[in-house]
């Protein structure tokens, strides 16, 4: 059976970057695949900050 993928695009802060950190290590652990943002993915993930950035 094929791995799902995953990719992950973090805007804004600083927390974000660390939050994508942790995320991307626990969908690794589960067993999920890492793709680039300009390739299919079966989820994308876009955590976004309007704190220090447009949202």
């Amino acid at each position: 059976m094929e791995k799902l993928r995953f990719s992950f695009i973090p805007y804004g802060c600083k927390l974000n970057y660390s939050e994508y950190s942790t995320i991307k290590r626990n969908l690794l652990k589960l067993g999920y695949k890492y793709v680039s943002w300009d390739t299919f993915a079966n989820i994308y993930i876009i955590n976004s900050c309007s704190i220090t950035e447009n949202a």
